[in-house]
């Protein structure tokens, strides 16, 4: 047998190795991307088209947090390729085309719980109430620009970094283009109506700025809240304004 036929065989034989390697891979890749903050757990099927058990955690000793079964599998359309997966009732996919890569999610819902993740860079402060996501859409070219924007509501919205003040359902639409832009409202009649709008470039001053009308029997511990954050009361009316830059 020439060494031409030899090689052909050699390479199909390792395809068909490669393609038989379990769904269980993907708990060390993915522990190792999140320095042991999440982890995979009762794996089943192989590597491309599987399933198991997606955790994650607050802090490196703290306890884990059950997200939801994960499932993902390939697929290919006029688009180019693509890969699909689901955590719940929530949708990701991943189109890889000629022009770039899109990135398109739905009906994600998560617990609030996930915003005390590391990569977030957040507080660990408790987070109250549940996240989703709905059509969130963003594109990757191959020239390295990207872009995105979607919708997002936190639902029973809470906080200690509010002193657990129920926050009510925070609505908010988000974009992405060479950093990120939020427009959000909430509003609860115990304490009344929150709107505003938060910038974070990627070059450049962060802003938040935000306006909150008061009423109810609530309304002197916002104020207090309020007072703590340099908020400015607007005279003869039950409107405060804060206006944050770093």
């Amino acid at each position: 047998m020439s060494r031409v036929p030899r090689l052909l065989l050699g390479l199909l034989a390792f395809s068909a190795l490669l393609s038989q390697l379990p769904a269980s891979l993907w708990s060390g890749v993915l522990r190792q991307a999140c320095a042991g903050q999440c982890r995979l757990s009762d794996t089943s099927g192989l590597w491309w088209a599987g399933q198991g058990q997606l955790h994650i955690r607050a802090t490196p000793k703290g306890p884990w947090l059950n997200l939801g079964r994960v499932q993902w599998q390939p697929g290919a359309s006029g688009q180019g390729l693509s890969l699909h997966i689901q955590l719940n009732e929530g949708r990701l996919e991943l189109r890889v085309g000629a022009s770039g890569m899109v990135l398109a999610a739905s009906h994600w819902s998560l617990p609030a719980d996930v915003l005390a993740w590391p990569a977030l860079k957040l507080s660990s402060a408790g987070w109250q109430g549940q996240i989703e996501l709905e059509n969130a859409q963003g594109t990757l070219d191959w020239q390295g620009q990207s872009q995105g924007q979607g919708q997002l509501v936190w639902r029973d919205a809470s906080s200690s970094l509010v002193n657990n003040l129920p926050l009510g359902h925070v609505h908010s639409q988000w974009r992405f283009q060479q950093g990120w832009y939020v427009d959000f409202e909430s509003g609860r009649p115990e304490w009344g109506h929150l709107q505003g709008h938060a910038t974070w470039p990627l070059q450049g001053a962060k802003q938040l700025i935000s306006e909150f009308q008061l009423q109810g029997p609530d309304r002197p511990r916002v104020e207090k809240l309020l007072s703590v954050v340099g908020a400015r009361a607007v005279p003869g009316e039950n409107r405060y304004q804060l206006q944050l830059a770093w």
